[in-house]
C-alpha cells in the first residue's frame, strides 16, 4: 500500500469514527427526547400500554434504518473529500521530507493541489529563498577557494619566511572545504 493510501485510510478511518460517535450520540438524543417527550405527554399510558410499544417499535425502526443510512451518506461524502485532499497532503509531506533531507528539485504540482494551494505556493517560495541562498553560497565558497589557491601558489615561493600565512591560508582552505562539503548536501534546480 503507497504511503498515500494508508495516509488517506488513516484520516478517512478517523472521521469516520467521528461520524459513527456523532451518529451515536444524535441517535441517543433523538431517542431520549421522543422518550421523554412520550413520557410527559401519555403520563397515563401504561408501560405495557399497546400506544407505548408502537411508538417505541416506530421509534427504533427508523433509527435502526437512518442512522445507518445517513452513516454511510457522510462515510461516502467523507471519502470524497478527504481523497481530494489526502492526495495532495500526502505529496505536499513527500516534498516536505524531500526538503528535509536537502533535495530541492521536488516540487509538487500546485494545480494538482487546489485545496492547498496558498500553502503549497508559500512552501515553494520558502523553498526557492533556500535554494537561491544556497546556490548564493555555493558561489561565495567557491571565490574563496579560488583566492585561497592563488594565495597559496604566490606565497609557496616564500615558505621560510611567510609559513604562518601558509599556515592561515591551508586553514582558511580546509574551511572553504568543509564549507562546500556541507553545501553540497543541498540539491537544487541550478
Amino acid at each position: 500500500m503507497t504511503p498515500e493510501r494508508k495516509f488517506q485510510l488513516r484520516y478517512l478511518v478517523m472521521v469516520l469514527l467521528v461520524v459513527l460517535f456523532t451518529s451515536i450520540v444524535i441517535g441517543g438524543g433523538i431517542y431520549y427526547s421522543i422518550l421523554s417527550e412520550l413520557v410527559y405527554r401519555l403520563p397515563d399510558v401504561s408501560e405495557n400500554s399497546l400506544t407505548k410499544s408502537v411508538v417505541f417499535s416506530e421509534v427504533n425502526s427508523t433509527l435502526l434504518i437512518l442512522l445507518p443510512v445517513l452513516f454511510i451518506a457522510v462515510a461516502a461524502v467523507s471519502l470524497l473529500l478527504f481523497g481530494r485532499i489526502a492526495a495532495p497532503l500526502a505529496k505536499l509531506k513527500k516534498e516536505i521530507e524531500a526538503i528535509k533531507r536537502g533535495d530541492f528539485t521536488l516540487e509538487t504540482d500546485e494545480k494538482s493541489a487546489q485545496e492547498l494551494a496558498d500553502l503549497v505556493k508559500s512552501l515553494h517560495e520558502a523553498k526557492k529563498s533556500v535554494a537561491e541562498i544556497v546556490f548564493e553560497q555555493r558561489k561565495e565558497a567557491n571565490k574563496l577557494l579560488e583566492v585561497a589557491d592563488q594565495l597559496l601558489k604566490e606565497c609557496s615561493d616564500f615558505k621560510h619566511e611567510k609559513k604562518s600565512i601558509i599556515e592561515l591560508i591551508n586553514k582558511l582552505k580546509s574551511t572553504i572545504d568543509s564549507l562546500q562539503i556541507s553545501l553540497s548536501k543541498f540539491r537544487i534546480n541550478k
